[in-house]
């Protein structure tokens, strides 16, 4: 792993019984921290939060010309099960004319953040856990740690954390994860 400083990881549920914080240090496994150790800690280390992948929607748009990235909810308005008003939409990726956007909830949105508030924990960046899902399997060097239910995946160029149930992946991209030239760590 390439963590240069560390880093502070937390996974947001929906449920919030089923949150996770997680302090990385360079060359080490990554730690399990309380809610209050993780709020310690973001004063010097603000978060990245991955939100659960089962309250977000992932599209990917090509927007036709004319149209600019800030209105392509619009593109989304007869895909959605909710009214645009009830949705925050985030552009991800912008490349040329094609978006990748991550929609979800709006009070699922401010419920997260007050979440964290409450806690006291700063945030750098909040992020989909499933953000670049096929990009990841180009570059199989990107991974972190495994066990055996779940892949825990580094991503350099964004500097965040991803995991999986390995439920989530096929075979073939399992395999990978399983070998035993694969980087592995446990994880307390």
């Amino acid at each position: 792993m390439k963590l240069k400083q560390p880093l502070l990881v937390i996974r947001l549920a929906v449920d919030s019984s089923q949150d996770e914080y997680w302090w990385l240090v360079p060359n080490a496994p990554a730690s399990s921290l309380t809610a209050e150790q993780a709020a310690s800690f973001s004063k010097t280390s603000p978060a990245l939060v991955l939100l659960d992948a089962a309250a977000m929607r992932l599209d990917s748009l090509v927007l036709p010309p004319g149209v600019k990235a800030n209105e392509a909810a619009l593109l989304l308005e007869d895909q959605l099960s909710q009214p645009l008003e009830a949705v925050e939409l985030v552009v991800l990726v912008k490349n040329g004319r094609k978006l990748q956007v991550a929609s979800l909830d709006k009070l699922l949105a401010e419920k997260w953040q007050a979440r964290l508030a409450d806690k006291n924990i700063r945030v750098a960046r909040w992020i989909p856990e499933a953000l670049c899902l096929a990009e990841l399997w180009q570059a199989p060097e990107q991974l972190v740690l495994v066990d055996e239910q779940q892949a825990w995946l580094w991503q350099t160029e964004q500097q965040s954390v991803l995991k999986l149930p390995l439920a989530w992946l096929n075979a073939e991209q399992a395999a990978p994860l399983l070998a035993a030239d694969a980087q592995q760590m446990n994880v307390n």
